[in-house]
């Protein structure tokens, strides 16, 4: 697992690789560290502190059963007063932030919970949105990403795509 540079991307209006935003659904809000983002936080760290087969298998469980906070723009701009709850207007799309990784390649940052977000962007205001593992795999898998990084101002790790499908095998294949 390599590490990711410091320096992020935030795809932008004229990146030309937005996603399109969720017509229909609401964008749930950020929710605050839950038992299960901790025990994820807890599994990735303990993986890499001491690396091995069993705590390679809890960390993966502990993925494929987690839920992500990825930091959003959207294109237009959410219209005043929007808290992400309500329907977001049609046409408008997401745009997810990302980081380079030492290869130069795009990875899309993706955090255990909020204090992980506030760590990476400290007093910077930030919209979030959840993902599943199965949608951050996909979205980890597509265009112009190579992967994911979980909890960019560390302890983080890499998921390129070999580790990706091992989380949710079916995404991506």
């Amino acid at each position: 697992m390599a590490t990711a540079r410091s320096t992020a991307h935030v795809h932008g209006p004229d990146c030309g690789h937005a996603h399109p935003a969720p017509q229909a659904a609401p964008i749930p809000a950020a929710p605050s560290a839950t038992r299960a983002q901790v025990r994820l936080r807890d599994a990735v760290h303990a993986f890499l502190r001491e690396p091995g087969p069993e705590l390679e298998a809890e960390m993966v469980n502990r993925l494929r059963r987690g839920s992500f906070l990825a930091v959003v723009t959207y294109d237009p701009p959410l219209p005043a007063g929007h808290d992400g709850r309500a329907t977001i207007p049609a046409g408008t799309k997401m745009h997810f932030r990302g980081r380079l990784a030492p290869d130069g390649k795009q990875l899309l940052a993706i955090y255990s919970d909020l204090d992980a977000v506030a760590k990476d962007l400290p007093g910077q205001p930030v919209r979030t949105t959840v993902l599943d593992a199965e949608r951050m795999v996909d979205f980890a898998l597509h265009a112009p990403h190579a992967g994911a990084v979980l909890n960019p101002a560390g302890p983080f790790l890499e998921l390129r795509a070999p580790e990706l499908r091992m989380i949710v095998p079916a995404v991506g294949s």
